[in-house]
């Protein structure tokens, strides 16, 4: 199948299934293990001596143990509930760091990038957006393992905008592009991708999986005048 794309200015990509392969369970504990450290934030809150803690309230992310350090300082008023609480986050931490590396050299060893990933890529260049619904580091990290280019591709994921099928991502990837929806297509490979982009008003959306069944469980989209499926990235073209 080769796409019109005389309309077309620029594109959304899914990451997982769509641009790279790999064990979907590999990419779910690597999430999981970056939203870990909030675990401990239940316990800061119970010794924290302040009213309002809302202000504090914790991201998923590398840097949320260097937090934890600066507010339990600046929220603990006893200084023996200081000490015991720093010694625990100082526990915690050397286990959740030695957890990460271990999930994440998991994660390397699964991830392979799909065939025709980097032409896409290299075709949209600075045309292209990225959302996907695994948190950004573990984005980062899958595109470098997989040996990809994201060349000037901008990033959205999980810390900054909701989750597919919500047509949040796919709407906030357009504007620093300055290109109408109309003339966006979006590229995924399952039918999250496919909701989100109908929902943003994209011109093509265009659901990238060998099983069939999938549009033909959901007639909606599947009588969608601007959704379409194909088997693989190569099937559209993008390297010829």
């Amino acid at each position: 199948m080769t796409l019109d794309l005389s309309n077309i200015n620029g594109c959304v990509f899914d990451i997982d299934g769509l641009l790279i392969s790999g064990s979907s369970e590999a990419t779910r504990e690597a999430n999981k293990a970056l939203l870990y450290p909030s675990t401990f934030w239940q316990q800061f809150k119970e010794i924290a001596a302040v009213e309002d803690t809302t202000s504090l309230n914790p991201h998923p992310g590398l840097d949320l143990i260097h937090k934890f350090q600066r507010w339990i300082p600046e929220s603990v008023a006893n200084e023996k509930d200081q000490e015991a609480l720093l010694a625990e986050l100082e526990t915690f931490a050397q286990e959740w760091r030695s957890h990460i590396g271990e999930v994440f050299a998991g994660l390397k060893r699964e991830i392979k990038p799909m065939p025709g990933a980097q032409e896409a890529l290299n075709y949209f260049a600075n045309r292209a957006a990225l959302v996907t619904n695994n948190q950004r580091s573990v984005a980062i990290i899958s595109m470098k393992d997989a040996g990809l280019d994201l060349r000037s591709a901008k990033l959205y994921t999980a810390n900054n905008t909701p989750n597919k099928p919500d047509p949040g991502g796919h709407r906030l990837a357009r504007e620093p592009l300055k290109i109408k929806a109309i003339n966006m297509l979006s590229l995924g490979d399952n039918l999250n991708d496919i909701q989100a982009a109908v929902r943003a008003c994209y011109g093509q959306a265009v659901l990238v999986n060998t099983d069939r069944n999938m549009l033909d469980n959901a007639p909606q989209l599947k009588n969608d005048p601007i959704v379409s499926q194909v088997d693989s990235l190569e099937d559209l073209g993008f390297s010829a």
